[in-house]
């Protein structure tokens, strides 16, 4: 299965896409990510159905093709 977003990625969290968060690793469908600030010591996992990637970025998702 591919994956819908890469390391290095900014995204946000669906249930508060006001904090942004760096894209570890992924493993397994799973996302580990950061908050830019490094400030966190152990990385937040995240489902895929979970994140949002950053406005503008141009993801197979957010395309629409309209007829």
């Amino acid at each position: 299965m591919a994956a819908k977003f890469k390391e290095g990625e900014i995204v946000f969290e669906r249930i508060r896409p006001k904090d942004k968060l760096i894209i570890v690793r992924r493993d397994n469908g799973l996302y580990y990510c950061r908050p830019p600030s490094g400030l966190r010591r152990k990385d937040l996992v995240y489902m895929e159905r979970d994140l949002v990637a950053e406005k503008g970025e141009n993801t197979a998702t957010d395309t629409k093709i309209h007829p």
